[in-house]
């Protein structure tokens, strides 16, 4: 495998396709300048010197928003989609979580999907966390709710089938604590501080060189 690249598709956008960089047994990258919106589709393919493909993967539904960063994980398949003889540990396909990065008390959205190889085998999903609240902690599509103090939490996903065997993805979220001090205007407490080339764009920062389309939130310079 010689590399892998990731190419995100929305309706009515031109698709953006970015190399990534390999980190010990994965692969990532940060896309940067992409058009906002709730249906972004990226598309992971691993090729070879040739250019051949090796691998595909897909994540679907995928949320995007100015100032916001999404994390998406993918898992790489074969291009063929092919029964296990033996039992097999279902596997996590796609996760994604918007925002990655949010203030104490609200909520992100979280969606993953997996795949099993035996046939017959029902998957259940599982979501863990040491704090917060999952709006329903069996299901692929779901939010997570803060809690009430700043952290960094590390989010977990469970696909587990009916023969006992599983596989996991964690996934870390940052927890804004909620500051007293700072103007953000309106008498509002300052969630996130913005300065130098960055500017508030609701409860987040973005390039000054950008323009924000999101109404007031608690980001203050």
């Amino acid at each position: 495998m010689a590399k892998i690249q990731v190419t995100v598709n929305a309706p009515g956008e031109e698709a953006v396709t970015k190399d990534l960089t390999r980190s010990s047994s994965q692969w990532t990258g940060t896309l940067t300048g992409l058009a906002e919106g709730t249906d972004r589709t990226f598309d992971a393919v691993a090729l070879d010197a040739g250019g051949a493909r090796l691998y595909t993967g897909r994540a679907a539904g995928v949320i995007l928003a100015d100032g916001e960063d999404t994390l998406v994980f993918i898992t790489l398949d074969e291009l063929t989609a092919s029964t296990a003889s033996q039992p097999e540990a279902p596997i996590l396909t796609s996760l994604t979580a918007h925002p990655a990065e949010v203030r104490a008390g609200s909520t992100v959205t979280l969606r993953a999907t997996a795949r099993d190889r035996n046939p017959g085998d029902t998957i259940r999903l599982e979501w863990t966390a040491p704090g917060g609240a999952f709006s329903s902690p069996t299901n692929g599509d779901i939010t997570w709710t803060a809690p009430s103090s700043g952290t960094t939490l590390l989010l977990g996903c469970t696909a587990s089938d009916t023969q006992g065997m599983g596989s996991s993805i964690s996934i870390p979220i940052e927890v804004r604590a909620v500051s007293n001090t700072g103007n953000s205007g309106s008498g509002r407490v300052c969630c996130k501080h913005c300065g130098g080339s960055s500017k508030p764009c609701g409860d987040s920062c973005i390039s000054s060189s950008y323009k924000c389309t999101k109404p007031a939130g608690c980001a203050c310079y």
